[in-house]
C-alpha cells in the first residue's frame, strides 16, 4: 500500500512509535503507518513492527496503537508462537485448538507425561503453571489443610473436610472454639477468614464483576462478600483477564444475602468460563447478557445498591 507523507510524518509518539505517513482514508478520517521500535524486536510474533492507526489514537493519553497497547488483539498465529513459547518453557506439548480460534478464550490441547488438558488460550499464556497444575491434578487434602493452620487463625483442634454444597465443593469447618459447624472455600481459609461465630462471619454483600479480554466482554462474575473493597482484589490474582466492578448490593441479613446468590445459580446458566480462566468462583460465572437479570434478583431479595 502507497504511503504518503504529510505534516506527522517522521514525528515520534511514546518513545517508540514513528509516524511513517499516510495510506487511506475512510470518511472524514485518514489512517497512517507506524512503525513500533519495540515490537519490531520480536519479528515471529510483529514483523517489521508496523501498524495502521488513526492520528486521534495516536495522541490520545495513555494509549498505544501497536502491540505494546492492552487493546492490542492478537491474531491466531501470534495467539500460537505466544502458547508454543510458554510450552516450550513448562516442557508440554501444543496440539492444537479444540474448537477452532475465535479470540483469546479459545479452548487449546495441551499434553505432557501426566496426561492431557484444555486451558483456555490466555490463560495459559499468562498463567502457564496455573492451568498446568490445575489441569493435572489436585493438591492432597493434608497439604491444603496444613495451610488452614499456618494462618494461625484456627484452633489446634478444629476439623476440616471436603463437603459438596450447591454443585460446589466447599470445606466443612468443626469448630471446637464455639462448637458450630461452617462452610467456607478454600482461598478464604488460607487467609485465616474463620466461617464460625468466633470469626464473624456475616455475608451482607452482593457483588456484579465485568471480565473483559483486552477490553472485550468475555463474561460476568456475580457472588457474595463480607467486605466491599477485597473481594475483586483477590479474584483478579487468579485470572489472566481485566475485571471492572459493576456495582455492590447491601441486605439487611446474611440469609437473603444467600438467597439472592442460590436463585442466580439455580436459574441463569453458569459456569461458563473454566476453573483455568477464573479461578477464584469459576461457577459463578454467566454470559453478560445477565447483567440486568442479576440486577434485578438482587433488588428482588432487599439488595440496596451501596
Amino acid at each position: 500500500m502507497e504511503v504518503t507523507e504529510d505534516y506527522l510524518t517522521g514525528q515520534v509518539f511514546r518513545d517508540s512509535i514513528t509516524v511513517l505517513g499516510w495510506t487511506r482514508m475512510k470518511g472524514p478520517k485518514r489512517f497512517y503507518e507506524i512503525k513500533c521500535s519495540e515490537c519490531a524486536k520480536d519479528p515471529e510474533m510483529y514483523g517489521k513492527g508496523i501498524f495502521e492507526t488513526t492520528k486521534d489514537a495516536l495522541v490520545r493519553q495513555n494509549y498505544k496503537p501497536c502491540a505494546c497497547g492492552r487493546a492490542y488483539r492478537h491474531s491466531k498465529h501470534q495467539y500460537e508462537v505466544l502458547i508454543k513459547r510458554k510450552a516450550k518453557e513448562l516442557d508440554v506439548e501444543f496440539i492444537g485448538w479444540v474448537d477452532g480460534f475465535k479470540n483469546g478464550a479459545s479452548k487449546i490441547n495441551m499434553s505432557c507425561e501426566k496426561g492431557n488438558w484444555t486451558p483456555r488460550a490466555s490463560m495459559f499464556i499468562h498463567k502457564g503453571h496455573i492451568a498446568f497444575n490445575r489441569g493435572l491434578w489436585r493438591l492432597d487434602d493434608s497439604i491444603i489443610i496444613a495451610k488452614f493452620f499456618a494462618s494461625g487463625a484456627f484452633h489446634e483442634d478444629t476439623r476440616f473436610s471436603r463437603h459438596r454444597l450447591y454443585d460446589k465443593w466447599y470445606w466443612k469447618v468443626e469448630c471446637p472454639v464455639c462448637n458450630e459447624v461452617g462452610y467456607s472455600q478454600s482461598q478464604h481459609l488460607q487467609r485465616g477468614s474463620r466461617c464460625c461465630e468466633c470469626g464473624n462471619y456475616k455475608q451482607r454483600f452482593s457483588y456484579l464483576t465485568l471480565i473483559k479480554d483486552n477490553e472485550l466482554p468475555v463474561a460476568i462474575k456475580f457472588g457474595i462478600t463480607r467486605t466491599t473493597d477485597m473481594r475483586m482484589k483477590y479474584q483478579a490474582r487468579e485470572t489472566p483477564y481485566d475485571l471492572e466492578s459493576l456495582g455492590m448490593w447491601e441486605y439487611s441479613d446474611k440469609s437473603q444475602c444467600v438467597a439472592a446468590e442460590r436463585y442466580c445459580m439455580q436459574n441463569l446458566e453458569c459456569g461458563v468460563l473454566s476453573r483455568e480462566e477464573y479461578g477464584d468462583g469459576y461457577t459463578e460465572t454467566t454470559y453478560a447478557y445477565n447483567i440486568d437479570s442479576i440486577i434485578k434478583i438482587y433488588e428482588d431479595h432487599g439488595g440496596i445498591r451501596v
